[in-house]
Parts: C-alpha cells; structure tokens; sequence
C-alpha cells in the first residue's frame, strides 16, 4: 500500500513539473557529465535503439545539447543545457521537501534505521530476474 502511495506521489510531482520518468532518469544520467547515446541508454537501463527518442524529447524542451565528440568528431555528445540544469535543481529541491513531508512522522533515529534497511534490502534483492 505504501509504495502505491509513494508512486502516485512521485508520478504527480513528475507531471507537476512537466516531466517523465524517462526525462528524471536521463537527467540523472547526464548531471554527472556529457554522455554518448550508448552511455545514456545504460544509465537510464533502456535499449540503446529507444534512447534517441528521449534525446530527441529533451532537446525539444531545451534541456540538452548535442555536441561533436572532441576526439570522434562522427561521435555526438549529450549533455545538459543551463535549462536542464535548472530543471534537475528545480526537481532535487521539491524530492527534498517531499521527502521531508513524507518522513516527518519518524524521529532522525528513525528514518536513519529505515534508510538501512531499505538499503539492505535493495543490496540483498535480485531485481528484475
């Protein structure tokens, strides 16, 4: 029941913010730095084929840039523009005061004891097997 709430939540702050899971997880992707198509398809945990859609999707919205590959100039680069970094800021600051509306039941104590535990848990599962 609780992770139903907690998808509901995350998918209405998502559309809040005109974004989709796919967009959250390319931005993730590319917060870390310039990315190959290849690159962002494996750090969003898609098919390489279907990531030039999403490219495509977020250029639209001018939150990335290609570029030519400084040392493969037939080699495209993406990477976030100044408005995708806003919108990735923008996200964190609203994940941060949403955690803190959803965890404000449990003590500090607490939620560092569920914050273990949960990562026990995702550490010790076999996902999608």
């Amino acid at each position: 029941m609780i992770g139903r709430r907690v998808e509901r939540t995350w998918n209405r702050l998502l559309r809040k913010h005109e974004m989709t899971n796919a967009d959250f997880t390319a931005l993730a992707v590319l917060v870390d730095g310039p990315a190959s198509q290849g690159q962002l398809a494996y750090g969003m945990g898609i098919d390489p084929r279907n990531a030039g859609a999403e490219v495509k999707r977020l250029q639209k919205r001018g939150w990335v840039i290609l570029r030519r590959d400084a040392q493969d100039s037939r080699a495209l680069r993406i990477e976030l523009s100044d408005q995708g970094r806003a919108q990735w800021e923008l996200i964190q600051e609203v994940l941060v005061n949403e955690r803190k509306s959803q965890l404000a039941a449990l003590s500090p104590e607490e939620i560092t004891e569920l914050e273990r535990l949960l990562n026990k848990l995702n550490d010790g599962a076999t996902w999608d097997q």
